[in-house]
């Protein structure tokens, strides 16, 4: 097993992305109802400082980003490797 480290930010922003998703990981499935700008707002970290919390946990592969709707509005979703983290 691997271990991540996260940094304040991080983790602040991935206990968001796991309080505003709705995951079923028996199903492998989730659905995210928070998008940059809301994480922003939820953790009073500056947008322009967000997106590299989230560039950086894209990256260690703990989130992603999806346009579901095709309406160019991309929401955080959590990984499915780690959806067990939501239960």
């Amino acid at each position: 097993m691997q271990t991540l480290r996260l940094t304040a930010l991080e983790a602040d922003t991935l206990q968001e992305v796991i309080d505003n998703s709705d995951v079923c990981a028996v199903e492998q499935s989730n659905f995210s109802n928070v998008g940059v700008k809301d994480l922003a707002n939820l953790t009073s970290i500056s947008i322009k400082k967000m997106r590299g919390v989230v560039s950086s946990l894209i990256k260690k592969g703990l989130v992603y980003l999806d346009d579901v709707d095709g309406d160019g509005t991309e929401l955080v979703y959590l990984d499915n490797d780690f959806l067990y983290l939501a239960e």
